[in-house]
């Protein structure tokens, strides 16, 4: 091969323009960085291995003070509808979620809108395979009480 050959090879392979058919798109993929893409709500340092590191760390998340689970009249439940003491109802478990809003994939407006209230129908609809005890266990107040 001559010297004119390699330069005609290496000018028909060093194309500049990466698609000579403008009017056709390109299918290459690009590779993503996972840890480039975040999700809506959450912030740096409030990820899943971020909560899981805290609930190991922490002793007390619910905030029980010590005391026993207990049974908690809905009307209690209630009370705590802000996103500084925020509790929901899930499968009949009452949770204080206020220490896991900021980790919450979500975000925290989600939660918000069902605290102080059974949010069960809104977490089994995007969550059913959720590990509930796995994720926010020692979160657990107590068993709500629909009676009172």
């Amino acid at each position: 091969m001559t010297a004119t050959e390699v330069l005609a090879l290496h000018a028909a392979s060093s194309n500049t323009n990466p698609n000579p058919n403008p009017t056709k798109l390109s299918t290459k993929k690009t590779a993503v960085n996972p840890r480039s893409v975040r999700h809506k709500g959450v912030k740096v340092g409030f990820g899943l291995m971020d909560w899981n590191l805290l609930k190991s760390r922490s002793k007390d998340l619910a905030q029980r003070l010590g005391q026993p689970l207990r049974t908690i009249p809905f009307s209690e439940v209630a009370t705590h509808n802000t996103t500084y003491d925020c509790w929901c109802v899930l499968r009949g478990q009452v949770y204080n979620l206020t220490s896991y809003l900021s980790y919450h994939p979500g975000g925290v407006k989600i939660i918000v809108k069902c605290a102080g209230a059974d949010c069960t129908e809104e977490f089994d609809k995007f969550h059913q395979w959720i590990n509930i005890d796995g994720l926010i266990k020692p979160l657990l107040l107590g068993t709500v009480d629909l009676s009172a």
